[in-house]
């Protein structure tokens, strides 16, 4: 085994690596994200600030996207209703943990939060943003305290959370907020404070008794998504979806976009009956060749009505031909235009030709003929050669029993000759 490594060396080196080597033994990846919210976050959900023209842009262009084409203000004043039935409030979410966070940890006995200003710490710590966390204290009698900064994004309400076991108390400003004092188990206190934008102090005491021990805090604006103060935070166990616990802006345009993907203009291709608009000509092309939705290009071209333009059009079909999205054409086409999905309904059995059960053969075949499409597709071969032609596709399976043929390795399809004997082209 400790041989690999200069093996491997020698055959990319010409006279090997003489040098030290390095055993990875194990390599964690992250996505690396550019900024935060996401992009993604932010197209679907602005800035958060819930303004009615802000809400009419990102509704507008969920609707042009979902329906692919420009949408009228009728068409989405329906969906806009959807979000104007909740109460807009902005989405201002504080950071998590606390700024230039300190603790003092002080070890002795008591049933009621001490004067910790009294005592003398028994060890010390920080962290320029930090989650309070229990773990830097024995498992029982000791106290400690957290001080740092938090920062209010607007002004406004703010609610504030608490479990504790035993005692602890939350001031903010210097001034105590929250206060659950005495021997006890952890249960949830809360406490409402208005806070000015900008940065406050905090100061979070607690001391144990015995075990178990816990702390747990969180804070945010009142009625809106919580963040933790403590490494531990809160779980909320009895929410019915994934929308409960979110802000009401973001739960209301989860709702609308729900909404817009249920309407028959998404899910259906609108045509009339009349000529075809350069937006229906384009969804007609990308369903048709990709089984998706027309990209920027097509969307781009429909915007400057070229798509009747024959040279234009020639250019296009080419394009996506030529694009990786096209296999699922080549899968779906023949699928439908051959009617594969009742190649099994008549199946052979028995006696010589058991081998098409206990070898699968069925699902070669019609990978064989979706292979054969795509290499007519991919060439422009003549349409003759869909029922004969000097070539076709098998793998050794079926070589050896449908074909009869010899010398054909391995269960990858590879393009073989069909001369002298019959087998070549789609139909045969």
């Amino acid at each position: 085994h400790e041989q690999w490594y200069p093996n491997l060396a020698r055959l990319l080196t010409k006279n090997g690596y003489p040098g030290p080597h390095l055993k990875i033994y194990s390599i964690v990846l992250e996505p690396l994200i550019e900024s935060w919210p996401p992009a993604s976050h932010v197209n679907l959900y602005g800035s958060g600030k819930g303004g009615t023209e802000e809400v009419y842009k990102l509704v507008k262009r969920f609707a042009s996207r979902a329906f692919r084409r420009p949408v009228k203000h009728h068409e989405i004043e329906p969906f806009l209703n959807l979000v104007r039935t909740e109460k807009l409030d902005s989405v201002d979410l504080p950071g998590e943990g606390i700024h230039e966070m300190e603790y003092n940890l002080f070890v002795g006995e008591w049933t009621k939060l001490p004067d910790f200003k009294k005592l003398k710490p028994r060890k010390k710590g920080g962290a320029k943003i930090g989650l309070i966390d229990l773990s830097h204290a024995p498992k029982e009698k000791f106290g400690i305290v957290f001080s740092g900064k938090i920062e209010a994004p607007i002004d406004g309400e703010y609610l504030i959370k608490m479990a504790s076991d035993d005692g602890a108390r939350i001031l903010v400003d210097q001034k105590k907020v929250l206060e659950h004092d005495g021997l006890h188990g952890a249960v949830l206190k809360e406490a409402k404070v208005r806070l000015k934008k900008g940065i406050h102090s905090i100061r979070v005491e607690y001391f144990a008794f015995g075990q178990p021990n816990s702390f747990r805090a969180s804070w945010g604006l009142n009625g809106q998504a919580q963040v933790r103060l403590s490494k531990l935070g809160f779980e909320e166990k009895a929410k019915k979806t994934v929308q409960d616990g979110l802000p009401p802006l973001i739960r209301s345009l989860l709702d609308t976009y729900s909404a817009i993907l249920c309407s028959p203009k998404f899910l259906y291709l609108e045509e009339d009956g009349a000529e075809l608009t350069h937006y229906q000509i384009a969804s007609r092309l990308s369903y048709f060749l990709w089984s998706s939705m027309p990209d920027d290009e097509l969307f781009s071209l429909a915007e400057k009505s070229l798509l009747r333009n024959r040279e234009v059009l020639t250019e296009q079909v080419e394009r996506m031909l030529a694009d990786d999205r096209a296999m699922a054409f080549v899968n779906h086409f023949p699928a439908a235009w051959l009617r594969l999905d009742k190649l099994g309904e008549m199946p052979p059995s028995g006696g010589d030709y058991q081998f098409y059960r206990n070898v699968k053969i069925e699902p070669m075949m019609e990978k064989q003929v979706t292979r054969y499409f795509e290499d007519m597709l991919r060439t422009n071969s003549p349409i003759e050669e869909f029922i004969s032609s000097e070539y076709t596709y098998m793998n050794q399976p079926l070589a050896k029993w449908i074909y009869r043929k010899e010398g054909i390795r391995g269960h990858v399809l590879k393009k073989v000759s069909a001369v002298p004997n019959r087998g070549g082209g789609i139909f045969t």
